[in-house]
Formats: C-alpha cells, structure tokens, sequence
C-alpha cells in the first residue's frame, strides 16, 4: 500500500514537471517571438518580404557591432531554456513504468548456476 502511494505521489511530481516544463518553454518562445512580430508588421506596413527580412538583418548587425545586445539578458533566455528541456526530460523520464526501464542483469547471469553448467558442458573448465 505504502509503495502504491509512493508511484502515486512520483506520478504527481512527474506530472508536474513536464508542466512546469512546458510552462517555461512556452513563455520563453513568446519572449521570442517578438522580434517576428515586428517583422510582420513591416509587412504589413507595404514592403515586401527581402526588403523587410534585410531591415531586420540590419538592425541586428547594427546592435551586434554598436555593442547593444544585452548579453545578461540572453545568457538568461538560454539557462531558461535549456532548464525548461531538463525539467521535462526528467518529467517524462519519471512517468516511464519501471518494467520499461531497461535492467543490467549481468551480475545475475554471472552468479546463476545455468552459467555455471553451461561452462562445465562445454569443457571451459
């Protein structure tokens, strides 16, 4: 009973992290995507697609050499990121059956006694 609840509460905390996960990952690509935004109302505004993509290359040469990048702020979206994947791998690592995890049975083989006849009918030792 014990062990049931234990799966059951590791099931909750499972859960919860591939949702947090998701959460995170989420609104770090909304942060994203504004620069896309601004990319589309270019577009709109009547230029067409090369003109409006070259503006954008421009502006981000333009803040990469004028030293205008906030390097913090992108060292940060990237922990974030790369935190939000971990917790969901780990998330989803943890909702697997434990008779779907692969087991190391090789210690188990060694010892047996089959091993042993095996050996001793091939003439090994």
């Amino acid at each position: 009973m014990a062990r049931q609840s234990t799966n059951k509460q590791k099931g909750y905390l499972a859960t919860g992290l591939v949702a947090a996960g998701f959460i995170a990952l989420l609104a770090q690509v909304f942060l994203l995507a504004r620069p896309a935004l601004a990319l589309v109302t270019t577009l709109k505004s009547g230029l067409g697609v090369l003109p409006a993509l070259g503006m954008c290359l421009l502006n981000a040469t333009q803040a990469i050499a004028f030293h205008q990048v906030d390097y913090s702020a992108l060292i940060s979206q990237i922990l974030v990121l790369c935190t939000a994947m971990v917790t969901i791998i780990v998330g989803l690592a943890q909702l697997r059956p434990n008779a779907a995890r692969p087991r190391i049975q090789t210690f188990e083989l060694l010892l047996s006694s089959e091993l042993e006849k095996r050996e001793m009918s091939n003439g090994s030792r």
